[in-house]
């Protein structure tokens, strides 16, 4: 949960007959209290800068909000520190769920930027060492760091970030036979790892005439759907963000492709 206080006052009746409606990429549920604290919970998956407009309709009055709202990446999960030869060792954790990426901060010093969940550093690092992760997030937030724990022998299970992305027609949601094996092929690793929980994300190019947020929407649960047939007892999340996570810019015609995606995470 993001918190921002507002930078003007309003008034709200105490009657429990105030209305609240709102808009905000990579926003799902916002909260206003009697002192005028705005309390915003923001999707699954986002991080970084979004702004917040809040409609607030009673018997009294109306009046709108807008609040400028900074979603900080969560921290990284179990962070191990393992030698893997006697010139280099290894870093590796568990996910953040909205981070974009990863620092490895060797006394002090960053010794290593990364997309993965793990990183070799080309040194043997001492038991006595202190090494953190940070996890970054879009707009450069960043996470509060974690402390990882140092292994010699012992094998400390990490979840592999295993992503799949399988794409769509435009304004399409339907799977084609290439996307189902990608699918397939998806499923047997969830099953050989013993995965139980995922996250699929829909999303969109930026061109209208179509609502974006029921299409990323579909897309996730067409996906989620086709996944459950062959996995039946696995949990899987959905949300669809719509044109608003771009991975490619959306002014050619194969970025645009690129953007009409559906992405797989493994969360646990």
């Amino acid at each position: 949960m993001a918190n921002t206080q507002l930078s003007q006052k309003t008034t709200i009746q105490s009657n429990g007959n105030t209305q609240i409606t709102f808009k905000g990429t990579g926003v799902t549920t916002v909260v206003v209290n009697n002192n005028s604290e705005v309390s915003v919970v923001a999707r699954p998956g986002f991080s970084g800068k979004t702004e917040v407009t809040i409609n607030l309709k009673s018997e009294a009055e109306v009046s709108q909000i807008v609040a400028q709202v900074i979603v900080l990446p969560l921290p990284v999960t179990n962070p191990v520190v393992k030698p893997v030869s006697e010139e280099s060792t290894r870093v590796s954790w568990i996910r953040s769920p909205n981070a974009t990426g990863y620092e490895v901060i060797k006394d002090g010093v960053v010794v290593c930027v990364t997309a993965k969940v793990s990183c070799v550093i080309n040194d043997l690092v001492a038991p006595e060492a202190k090494v953190e992760i940070k996890a970054l997030g879009r707009d450069q937030t960043e996470s509060l760091v974690k402390e990882a724990k140092y292994v010699e022998q012992e094998v400390v299970r990490v979840v592999p970030d295993i992503a799949l992305v399988v794409n769509f027609d435009t304004a399409k949601y339907n799977l084609d036979a290439g996307d189902r094996q990608l699918i397939r092929d998806f499923a047997a690793e969830v099953i050989k790892y013993g995965y139980t929980q995922i996250d699929i994300s829909g999303h969109t190019d930026s061109r209208g005439g179509i609502n974006n947020n029921i299409l990323s929407n579909n897309r996730a649960k067409a996906a989620r759907d086709y996944l459950l047939k062959l996995v039946p007892n696995l949990k899987v999340t959905i949300n669809g963000f719509a044109d608003a996570i771009s991975v490619a810019p959306n002014t050619t015609a194969a970025g645009m492709a690129a953007n009409r995606r559906a992405e797989f995470r493994v969360i646990g």
